[in-house]
Formats: structure tokens, sequence, C-alpha cells
């Protein structure tokens, strides 16, 4: 008698076990994507020479594709880390935007303003 409580149990276990439905609100649903610029920082002054252009995408479904743009000389390059001649960019205030897309197609962006002078 003992051992048909135990396997009746037992039993009782694994189809519970079983037929335990998953919660939809604990699905394992990414995170709103976001982008940040690491360099340059907002407020740079860029003075001729190389600059690095850096921003990192997190959340979402990677991979993720990076496009840089400059307000006033518009399309800078691709990448999430590109290097730009700054001697090369007009003179004055630039708003320097990336465009980060992920891999389900959702985009977002993050920006600065840099002096070049």
């Amino acid at each position: 008698m003992r051992t048909i409580s135990v396997i009746s149990v037992l039993i009782l276990l694994l189809v519970s076990g079983c037929l335990e439905q998953e919660n939809p609100q604990s699905s394992s649903a990414p995170s709103e994507l976001t982008a940040k610029i690491i360099s340059p920082k907002a407020g740079a002054v860029l003075s001729k020479g190389p600059v690095v252009m850096e921003a990192r995408a997190s959340g979402g479904r990677g991979p993720y594709t990076y496009e840089w743009w400059s307000s006033m000389d518009r399309y800078l390059g691709s990448g999430s880390r590109i290097n730009v001649d700054s001697s090369r960019l007009k003179r004055g205030e630039h708003l320097i935007v990336v465009k980060v897309r992920d891999s389900a197609g959702k985009k977002v962006q993050g920006s600065v303003i840099v002096d070049v002078v």
C-alpha cells in the first residue's frame, strides 16, 4: 500500500509539472532598445585631427547596425566605432546622431552636440 501511495504522489508531481503553463508576463522578451554615444562627449570641441566616434546599443535583439550622421556634413559612416578626420568637417556646431537598428527592425538613436573649430 505504501508503494502505491509513493508512486501515486510521484505521478501526480510529474503530471502537475508537465501541465504547468508558462506565465506570459514572465517570458524572456527583449528589453527596450537603447543607444548611447560614448565618444565624442557632448560639448566636445573638435579641432583638426582624427576623432573616434563610438556608440553602444543595448536591449532589443542583436546584432545591431549603426549609422553616423552630422547635421552639417550628413552621412559620416557605419559601425559601432568609426574614425572621422575632423579637418574635413565644416566649422560650427554639429548635432552628431547615431542611428541604431536591431535584428528585429526596431530603430533608436542617440545624439550629442559638438563644436568643430
